[in-house]
């Protein structure tokens, strides 16, 4: 799974967005650090649960005075060897 956190500004709040991942017991990897006028985003890649909320790790990433504005979630495909 790829996940896109956006936040406004120049400081990425790394620390919320990798505790939550922490506490949901996901394996992540940061992969993409983009840098626009207005904010930033980091791309992830996670492997978790399928079972796994996505809403619900949403609204935890997104949680007041997080600093994040917005979480994508798309499905990584893999390669067929």
């Amino acid at each position: 799974m790829a996940i896109e956190i956006t936040a406004p500004g120049r400081v990425f709040p790394t620390a919320h967005v990798e505790g939550v991942l922490v506490r949901n017991q996901i394996v992540f990897e940061p992969r993409e650090i983009s840098q626009g006028k207005n904010d930033i985003s980091v791309k992830y890649y996670a492997w978790l649960d399928p079972r796994a909320s996505l809403d619900d790790l949403s609204a935890q990433l997104m949680s007041e005075g997080s600093g994040v504005e917005g979480v994508s979630w798309d499905p990584v495909k893999r390669e067929k060897e």
